[in-house]
């Protein structure tokens, strides 16, 4: 069964902490073994942004559908 958007949206959140997790150890690495760290840094900004792209997106997938389950069944929206 194919994953629904919620569920790719919920992959790529899991999945881009994983990535800064991992990218976090190697910049403490080469910190440890004094190494250059501009580059890991710099990617491990890149990731960071990302990973909070991911978490917007999540938001609004959810929020939408949110929105989708509280509209009524005949599709009108109730007015004030």
């Amino acid at each position: 069964m194919p994953e629904t958007v919620l569920e790719m949206a919920e992959r790529h959140v899991r999945q881009g902490e994983q990535h800064v997790i991992r990218q976090r150890e190697t910049v403490a690495k080469l910190r440890k073994h004094r190494q250059s760290t501009v580059l890991a840094e710099k990617l491990l900004m890149n990731l960071q942004d990302l990973l909070e792209m991911h978490r917007q997106h999540l938001a609004r997938v959810r929020l939408e559908q949110q929105s989708l389950t509280s509209v009524p069944r005949d599709g009108m929206l109730a007015s004030g």
